[in-house]
């Protein structure tokens, strides 16, 4: 687990560093541009994302004794639907940062507690 972290963490650094170097601040706006990407490179940097923030979401939980919010053995794309559509859905909060909406689209669709 503990690689897997390392993982998505290292992608949404290299993320933001890749927006913040096209003269960018990394925003929702930006992670819903490449979540619907043509460029499976960008594709991939949305997924990375996701999934480090919502690896770093369940060990915080772990960390202070909740339950898992997403089930163990979930489909990484289903995670990803979920936050497009709340991206989507939620235009008002792509000018938050990323990680807001990558939390309350996975908190909204598994009613995490």
């Amino acid at each position: 687990m503990m690689a897997k972290i390392t993982l998505g963490i290292l992608a949404a650094v290299g993320f933001a560093g890749q927006a913040r170097a096209a003269g960018d601040f990394f925003e929702g706006n930006q992670l819903y541009a490449y979540c619907t990407s043509s460029y499976d490179y960008e594709r991939g940097l949305c997924l990375g994302y996701v999934e480090g923030i919502v690896e770093y979401m369940e060990a915080v939980r772990a960390n202070n004794d909740k339950p898992r919010c997403v089930p163990a053995g979930t489909d990484p794309k289903q995670v990803l639907n979920a936050v497009v559509n709340y991206l989507r859905d939620q235009p008002q909060d792509r000018s938050k940062a990323p990680i807001w909406s990558v939390s309350l689209a996975v908190l909204t669709e598994w009613k995490c507690p």
